[in-house]
């Protein structure tokens, strides 16, 4: 998702993003996200098959990037190349091989802004950092739940 004008309120895996002109939020496959309030803004959704990720080239991305200058402008161009080259399909596969070559682009612009960032600009999150772990307990112990052991798991908050 990609907010070119105006104010714009998302929230992935329990954390509220307002986005204004130039955020871009990459949500992945497995993540939790939700519409805001119907508010007054403009950009663009492009949503995919999972299949069409390029293979382990998404996960270090971080989940919300604010955009300016040079990548702003070529995410809104290669946003609307796309959209162009996709109303104008005269051999689908065709079509569909452009598209596909044109988002893994998209893609390795938004990793060399993310290598580019500094550690500070990297960092996630407090509370998705929270959530990620309440996850991977509750995967962990999955099996100990529903096996009749239940018993109360402590963590400290940190």
């Amino acid at each position: 998702m990609y907010i070119s004008a105006g104010l714009y309120t998302h929230m992935v895996d329990f954390e509220t993003f307002d986005c204004t002109k130039g955020s871009c939020l990459l949500i992945q496959p497995g993540q939790v996200h939700r519409f805001g309030d119907e508010q007054e803004w403009a950009g663009w959704l492009l949503i995919l098959r999972s299949d069409l990720l390029p293979p382990g080239q998404t996960e270090a991305l971080s989940t919300y990037t604010h955009t300016s200058g040079a990548l702003s402008r070529a995410l809104v161009e290669s946003l609307e190349r796309m959209a162009h080259d996709a109303t104008h399909a005269t051999d689908v596969r065709v079509t569909n091989a452009l598209l596909r070559s044109q988002f893994h682009a998209l893609i390795a612009r938004l990793q060399l802004a993310h290598l580019a960032a500094t550690a500070d600009e990297r960092v996630q999150p407090r509370q998705l950092e929270r959530y990620q772990d309440f996850r991977s307990t509750a995967e962990r112990e999955f099996w100990r739940w529903h096996t009749g052991q239940w018993r109360l798991l402590v963590r400290q908050s940190r």
